[in-house]
């Protein structure tokens, strides 16, 4: 089909534009200009805790942290675990070694600085953020100029993921800054570590690991980039292989001590069931790379979104399997697709390993795709060569008509889901922490907020989430209300429940699925942990006996007692219905009643 002049000099010029060498620069720009809605995302989350550990923490001693330690939730000390379960910031299930510390210190600092300079003003914040990812989006240009050809490629590989939608949630959520940083001080170390060991230039040699090990300080993403850094000594370094290997010593080094570092000071994630520690759970971590990685690389190449997996397994019985097993399917297509190119070019090979070797961390995660920034380098640069080549020298490199096919449609398909989709979704999803945190709000606000509160202890039925008590006080600290003296939750299940009272003080409840079920329940207790009958939690006013357990150790009945009569003053009775918070009033004595299943309004 003939074009016209016209569309031929745009042609031209927009392909000189994504060629020059001072393009990274422009996506950054563009990058920083499609994500400015994040300005008004406000607080969501993990931000309201780290909000009062940098501006109030001094009012519980035993809450206080180090503006360097923000990011351990739930620490190390048994005595500050047990002071939480007092109050109801952890529910009565937690595993009794529970722990939520990690080692940011950089990333920190950088918080640290926002609350010392602007505390009131989370667009501010978020501005603070938006730099760092140009500051990503910028050193990603670099490493795509340094190792695609041609340079239209590398340009296209900036600008797809400069635009990927799947940062959205990473970008908009201050909390997850630290994920920007790693990328940043990763990133330069790769462009460092390829000009030492392509170019001669010795000074990567020193300024790859250093960044690496700020990257260390910054965030556990950093381990991500050992995949990149492997993959770049078995493709693109053409070195003797002892030469390689040695190259890879420093970054081997670091990488030990702060693993052991980690240990020896007790950091780390212990006894939940959602977050995983590689090495207290070897065989766990494993299976989770099995079950939740396909799915985080079908959502970073295409859709839908990586959580899926998670939403199914809760909804369904086997349909997290399914999708499991259709992402597989579409990554050998993919693979069979890129074979050509594959076994052609080594940059191919680079960023294909790249991110298959960086998906391998993330699993250690709940599935989501805000962690995704350090496997879309690889994605990208995989995407861009194939978009980027074209059908015309694509068709040259496998003369089967399938393949021909297959190819375009897969070109298609990442035109449709990069070029199109991403740059429309990337200014709605950085918004996505408002919305949800908008939600949070309401539900908060269904509960109650008269002064008395302040005195009473808050009995929640039934919660639709469990992770929400513990965000109830720092949010309702931060927003100026009273919070209880403490909280009881005693369930937090999707499915309904009975719940019998046999005497003036006592609540009985039966599940027929049990407790320790939900994604919410397990983040405090892993299935590894499993309950026996009997076992026994005395809190203060209240304890908890589990009388009956199912074959594999979840709670099915579970006797709770108060101090004081149900009707007492001192305790104020909720649970959730129509997705509000309403008044409880326990049954009548001997009476039995069925408590609906709670389930979060998102």
């Amino acid at each position: 089909m003939a074009t016209s002049p016209t569309s031929d000099r745009w042609r031209s010029r927009l392909r000189r534009r994504v060629e020059h060498p001072s393009f990274a620069r422009w996506a950054a720009c563009v990058a920083f200009v499609f994500a400015l809605p994040s300005l008004a995302a406000g607080f969501f989350l993990d931000d309201h805790v780290h909000r009062f550990f940098l501006t109030q923490s001094s009012r519980f001693s035993w809450l206080s942290r180090s503006p360097l330690d923000i990011f351990s939730l739930v620490h190390r000390s048994a005595a500050e675990r047990k002071e939480m379960l007092d109050r109801g910031f952890l529910p009565w299930w937690t595993a009794d070694d529970l722990q939520f510390a990690l080692v940011r210190p950089l990333s920190s600092l950088t918080h640290a600085l926002d609350y010392a300079l602007w505390p009131t003003q989370p667009a501010l914040m978020h501005l603070h953020s938006l730099l760092w990812f140009a500051a990503v989006v910028l050193a990603a240009g670099a490493l795509y100029r340094r190792l695609l050809e041609p340079p239209f490629v590398a340009g296209l590989a900036t600008l797809l993921f400069a635009l990927d939608d799947a940062h959205g949630m990473m970008v908009g959520w201050i909390a997850n800054r630290n994920a920007l940083l790693t990328a940043v001080f990763g990133l330069i170390a790769l462009v460092a570590h390829d000009a030492w060991r392509r170019d001669g230039d010795r000074r990567g040699a020193v300024l790859g690991p250093a960044m690496f090990a700020c990257g260390l300080l910054a965030g556990e993403s950093i381990i991500g980039f050992l995949g990149y850094l492997c993959a770049h000594a078995a493709f693109i370094d053409r070195a003797p292989w002892s030469r390689r290997l040695a190259a890879l010593a420093p970054y081997a080094g670091l990488t030990l001590i702060w693993l052991v570092s980690y240990r020896v000071l007790g950091y780390g994630v212990v006894g939940s069931g959602v977050y995983l520690d590689p090495l207290n759970d070897p065989a766990g971590f494993l299976a989770a790379v099995g079950k939740r990685g396909p799915g985080l690389l079908l959502g970073q190449l295409a859709t839908p979104p990586s959580e899926t997996v998670l939403i199914l397994e809760e909804l369904t019985r086997h349909g997290h399997l399914i999708f499991v097993g259709v992402a597989l399917a579409f990554l050998l297509f993919v693979a069979w697709v890129l074979r050509p190119l594959w076994s052609r070019d080594p940059s191919v090979r680079f960023f294909g390993a790249g991110m298959l070797l960086s998906v391998v961390p993330v699993c250690a995660a709940i599935p989501d795709d805000r962690l995704l920034l350090n496997v879309g380098i690889g994605a990208m640069g995989v995407v861009a060569s194939l978009v980027g080549r074209g059908a015309a020298e694509l068709g040259r490199l496998a003369p089967s008509r399938h393949w021909r096919v297959s190819a375009r449609v897969l070109t298609i398909g990442f035109l449709i889901f990069h070029a199109g989709l991403g740059p429309l979704l990337l200014p709605l999803r950085v918004l996505s922490p408002r919305l949800l945190e908008a939600r949070y709000q309401g539900n908060y606000g269904t509960l109650p907020q008269d002064p008395e509160l302040g005195e009473q202890t808050l009995v929640i039925v039934n919660a639709p989430d469990a992770g929400s008590c513990f965000l109830l006080f720092f949010w309702m600290w931060g927003g100026g209300w009273i919070p209880p003296a403490r909280v009881r939750c005693l369930s937090a299940q999707m499915l309904p429940f009975q719940l019998t009272r046999p005497d003036d003080r006592t609540l009985v409840a039966r599940s027929e699925t049990g407790y320790v079920t939900t994604l919410s329940e397990r983040a405090t207790r892993s299935k590894d942990s499993p309950f026996t009958r009997g076992a026994l939690r005395r809190l203060p006013g209240f304890s908890v006996d589990v009388s009956e357990v199912s074959a594999e150790g979840r709670p099915t009945e579970v006797v709770f007692r108060f101090d004081v009569p149900l009707e007492d003053r001192s305790l104020r009775w909720v649970t959730w219905k129509d997705g509000r918070y309403v008044p409880f009033t326990p049954p009548a004595l001997g009476d039995t009643l069925l408590v609906e299943g709670a389930m979060l309004n998102l």
